[in-house]
């Protein structure tokens, strides 16, 4: 008699893939599980999916920009496990996480000045840490509130030392601002002159008395509260003082005067709404710039480019309006204040880590083999279109599935992967040969992964509750949930609740070979990862470290690759699925912004292959049709590059609007007992932001609900 408790898992995407990964890592899952993973179209990854195109030269194709942050430690360390498991020869590409993921410390912002673009290069220094190790587990104590004003001031405090332009600046002394803290700072200003050295004194003084040994005693921090407001208020005024508004004007000082009053204004607002007692989720009822100007920070700190480039980092604007993104945007404050830390605090190794190759081959192929040789079940072909309640309605009953596809061997399980240049890869399309209606499928060029597609299913199963599954996890993510659990919708005030509140919003993207390398463009920095450029295509990274996992011919090697994202605006209403155009009219909505962007805009990131108007020069795109019969010219030479607008309901971004993440559901509070969520429109506990370690810790949040294990997540105190 077979005992094992059979788990279905709707969707193959990361959160997914995470929480199977928890469960199956422990050691006797197989003698209590039988997991099976159910999977729409042809390949695994959600929104982390990527494929490659055989018929352009095998190039990488990405649904927007992926980047490991260093503080992925949860993330790193599964994909650390993972490399392990599926033992990969060491000659093989990509054969581990070190050859699979590559440090990279370089950032570059753009802030728009006097109606021009000017550069903000921010290099993070390495560390010796490295991310993803057991070691780890030891450092939780550093991500809190406390932690990051540790951190605020010690890196403000190195700043002001380290900048020699800044130890001419003196003004004359408020006694009378002075005298507030006097009990405090006792005989630290004996000249009636400020200095930098005057801030540093107070930041000493901050760091090694006022909060020494109150990271352990909360009624302690509690009753220093006041004293570090007053003091960081003290350090304002004689900043002021000091630098003043024309100071401001001097690029050469101004963007690190911006970056300490940032600073010291995060600091006086995180005193002021009790962040380092309550945590950093009381003040997410605000945005975050919201938040600032609550505070009295100045207009000129809270609209600056180190502030625009994480509402761009992180797609902050609601219904993809990009309108005014210099200085809108809504995101929570409490999350994206713990974010900031996290990704310039906390990071191990390096700030990035950056994939050698697609987000599909180098994160999810591994993921899909170690869990097919733990013995998981894949199914794939296989839409949700329903969640059924039993007739007391506390519990999923039934499953329909679309099966959009059938095997010409049903005998056979679904081989998916395509090897390039001795990488296991996702191929741009299914693999027709294995499908009975394969040739259908390519005749009419059939996109599985789309609902607005008019292929219809091949039938329509029913998954039964105690014949085909007893457990749930549901990683399909929040945009398709109205589509395929309205009962749960009519019964859970909590889930109807979530699905109202928590918004997500389309994205686009692009990605073009250039025949240039990043020198030969003119580009004037190091390789970037670049944010708060001009829009809608604000968000740069140079990805050529993936162009040798690329099959390029002689005669068209590229020099270089670049991938830019962003939102995609969306339309006043989103279209019914029997609108079979719509992808096409989006898919030729995000080709004109590109083409008009790279008309306009690419001639200051690149000077040397652009014309006098700031536009392209077309000729540099690589286009494999060049030497034919029917050569392309001028803007029709983008049509040989990459686009994509990311409109399923399944793959939109998820935003962390202010006062919204309170709706959020933790992945066993579903009010359905047999029901397990995942993915990063959940309550993960940690960091609910859209970003794959929130996602991965939402999927080991997800296994310990079922399973216990695991028994320690990096970050999460239980």
């Amino acid at each position: 008699m077979n005992n094992k408790k059979k788990i279905a898992v709707l969707g193959g995407g990361l959160g997914s893939l995470s929480s199977v990964f928890a469960i199956t890592s422990n050691p006797n899952w197989q003698s209590e599980y039988e997991i099976t993973v159910y999977q729409e179209g042809w390949r695994m990854g959600g929104k982390c999916a990527s494929s490659r195109d055989p018929q352009m030269a095998d190039r990488i194709e990405e649904h927007g920009l992926h980047i490991f942050f260093g503080f992925y430690d949860n993330a790193i360390k599964m994909m650390r496990d993972a490399y392990q498991e599926i033992d990969r020869p060491l000659q093989a590409p990509l054969a581990t996480f070190e050859t699979a993921f590559k440090p990279h410390s370089f950032i570059a912002v753009q802030e728009y000045i006097n109606d021009k673009w000017v550069d903000w290069p921010i290099f993070f220094p390495p560390n010796d840490k490295v991310p993803g190790v057991e070691a780890n587990y030891e450092q939780d104590s550093y991500d809190s509130p406390l932690g990051m004003l540790y951190w605020l001031l010690k890196n403000l405090k190195q700043q002001l030392r380290s900048n020699a332009h800044l130890q001419s600046y003196t003004a004359t002394k408020d006694h009378a601002m002075l005298a507030k803290i006097s009990h405090l700072v006792g005989d630290l200003f004996p000249s009636e002159q400020h200095s930098v050295n005057d801030i540093i004194a107070l930041i000493e003084h901050l760091l090694d008395k006022t909060l020494q040994g109150a990271e352990k005693d909360l009624q302690k921090l509690a009753g220093v509260v006041a004293d570090i407001e007053a003091i960081i208020k003290t350090m304002l005024a004689i900043y002021e003082q000091l630098f003043g508004p024309t100071a401001y004007s001097l690029q050469s000082i101004r963007q690190l005067l911006l970056a300490g009053s940032f600073c010291l204004h995060i600091i006086k607002g995180m005193c002021a709404d009790k962040v380092f007692l309550l945590g950093w989720d009381c003040i997410d009822k605000y945005d975050f710039r919201q938040w600032l100007k609550r505070n009295g920070t100045p207009k000129n700190v809270y609209c600056s480019a180190i502030v625009r480039s994480f509402y761009d980092l992180y797609l902050a604007f609601p219904k993809g309006d990009t309108n005014q993104s210099l200085c809108g945007g809504n995101i929570s404050a409490g999350t994206l204040l713990h974010a900031y830390f996290l990704s310039c605090g906390q990071y191990k190794g390096a700030i990035f880590w950056k994939m050698q190759a697609g987000m599909g081959e180098t994160v999810i192929v591994p993921l899909y083999q170690a869990l097919l040789k733990r013995g998981v079940k894949f199914e794939f072909f296989s839409r949700v279109s329903n969640l059924g309640l039993c007739t007391a309605r506390n519990s999923i009953d039934n499953i329909s599935i679309e099966v959009q596809a059938t095997l010409c061997d049903p005998a056979s399980d679904y081989q998916p992967l395509i090897n390039v240049k001795g990488l296991d890869c996702w191929p741009k399309d299914p693999q027709y040969s294995q499908l009975v209606q394969g040739a259908d499928l390519k005749a009419q060029n059939i996109n599985l992964e789309s609902p607005w597609s008019p292929w219809q299913p091949i039938e329509v199963k029913t998954l039964q509750r105690g014949v085909d599954f007893d457990q749930v996890i549901l990683g399909i993510s929040i945009g398709a949930l109205p589509y395929i659990t309205p009962e749960l919708t009519a019964t859970s005030t909590s889930w109807s609740n979530m699905l109202q509140h928590v918004q997500s919003s389309q994205t686009q993207a692009m990605q073009l070979w250039l025949k240039a390398s990043l020198e030969e463009t003119g580009w004037k920095l190091a390789s970037p990862v670049m944010d708060a450029y001009a829009d809608p295509f604000n968000t740069w990274a140079d990805m050529s470290q993936t162009l040798p996992r690329e099959s390029w011919p002689q005669n068209h090697l590229p020099g270089s690759v670049a991938y830019f994202c962003n939102n995609l605006d969306e339309p006043q209403e989103i279209p019914p699925f029997s609108d079979h155009g719509f992808p096409a009219r989006e898919h030729l909505r995000v080709k004109e912004n590109a083409v008009n962007w790279l008309s306009k805009h690419s001639g200051y990131l690149w000077p040397y292959i652009s014309d006098s108007d700031g536009g392209l020069q077309w000729q540099q795109l690589i286009d494999l049709h060049e030497n034919t019969a029917d050569p392309r010219n001028g803007a029709e030479r983008f049509d040989s590059q990459y686009w994509h607008a990311a409109i399923n309901p399944s793959e939109r971004y998820v935003l962390s609007v202010a006062d919204t993440n309170n709706y959020r559901i933790k992945a066993d509070k579903t009010d359905f007992t047999n029901l397990i969520i995942t993915g990063d429109w959940t309550d993960n506990g940690f960091l609910n932001i859209g970003c794959v370690e929130s996602t991965v810790v939402a999927g080991f949040r997800a296994s310990r609900a079922i399973c216990g294990y695991p028994e320690r997540i990096f970050y999460l105190d239980k």
